[in-house]
């Protein structure tokens, strides 16, 4: 097993006071070529400059089999390529067929000998050289707080430019990124020459550049809807955030054979911890959304790009009707499959 691997696995990257940290991912050693999913969003462009939007470790296991293991998925770029120079930003124009989300019923398990990432994305049929957006968007789709700010940038239709960043890659380890942040974690921002990192601050600093501030919007100025907005935000570093750190990621490691006894001991708590977390939940849905409104702000984004993964790994939460509820209006929001189809190819490589 690559060591370089292990060790990610092992880094509790995921660090609880780090709202703004990327899912553990794995870093691309190797030459693994498989084309990227497109986005039809008019709204967003995307970087090759930085790295591929699927990558791997090339990891030799018995008989010199070898395993292709998903790193960092981004929401699109243009036609794969080595990330040897840099490259225009590139922008689909072409629309494309999103799957629906997978059903658990019927699936098999696979080993990690048979994962194999280029099954579920597919090139899109043209793309078209933009000029660079103001607003950068330092980011990768396994991210949880990447997926929640992409996600309401496109859904209030800004005009961005996606940088993917694979852990591991070129661009992670160049001095331009470190500059970006120290800290070589995503999400981060660049607004002209004004860069933030760390999710939440940013979908707060986004909301109110953008004046997301209206009665029913994202990020309201009513002084006690922005306090509950904020109240879950702060809930969630050491709440809602534990879904990852405690249960998504000792179970990759679990699947990799890689599985620390601390992972072990989390996996055993697993089902405490949804009840405890989801019991709370319940609480915060005195209305339809988290911040007891009839409208969705950055709270359930935030909220719902941590849950979304343990619904797509088949958790049953049908004993918690708000948050059931809650769900399936965060399903109807737009763009919600595109934003998921990276999470949905990663976790199905897994046997998730």
């Amino acid at each position: 097993m690559n060591r370089e691997l292990l060790a990610q696995l092992r880094t509790p990257c995921l660090d609880t006071a780090a709202p703004g940290s990327a899912f553990c991912c794995f870093s691309n050693q190797d030459n693994l070529e498989t084309p990227p999913h497109a986005s039809s969003s008019p709204h967003c462009r995307y970087s090759t400059g930085a790295s591929p939007t699927l990558s791997g470790v090339l990891c030799k296991h018995s008989s010199q089999r070898h395993l292709n293991l998903p790193a960092v998925l981004c929401d699109s770029i243009g036609p794969w390529q080595r990330n040897t120079a840099k490259r225009p930003a590139l922008h689909s124009t072409a629309g494309h067929v999103i799957p629906s989300p997978r059903h658990r019923e019927g699936r098999s398990t696979r080993t990690v000998d048979e994962l194999n990432l280029s099954s579920f994305l597919n090139p899109p049929p043209s793309y078209q050289v933009s000029v660079a957006m103001t607003l950068k968007l330092y980011a990768n789709l396994i991210s949880q707080p990447s997926r929640a700010v992409a996600w309401v940038l496109k859904v209030k239709g800004v005009d961005h430019e996606l940088v993917p960043v694979t852990p591991g890659s070129d661009f992670f380890k160049s001095d331009e990124f470190k500059a970006i942040n120290p800290n070589r974690l995503v999400p981060a921002i660049k607004d002209g020459d004004f860069v933030l990192t760390e999710g939440m601050a940013i979908l707060q600093y986004l909301g109110d550049k953008y004046d997301w501030t209206g009665p029913k919007d994202l990020y309201p100025k009513d002084l006690q809807v922005r306090a509950k907005v904020n109240e879950f935000l702060h809930w969630h570093h050491t709440n809602t955030r534990l879904f990852t750190i405690n249960i998504v990621r000792p179970e990759i490691s679990k699947k990799l054979n890689a599985a620390t006894p601390n992972d072990v001991l989390l996996l055993e708590g697993k089902d405490a911890l949804v009840e405890k977390e989801f019991s709370l939940l319940e609480t915060f849905l005195v209305k339809d959304y988290i911040a007891h409104t009839d409208f969705p702000t950055i709270a359930d984004y935030t909220a719902y790009t941590e849950i979304d993964q343990l619904e797509l790994m088949g958790y049953d939460f049908s004993k918690y009707p708000k948050v059931s509820a809650w769900i399936a209006r965060m399903k109807t929001q737009p763009f919600n499959e595109e934003i998921h189809v990276p999470l949905i190819g990663f976790l199905k490589q897994f046997g998730l």
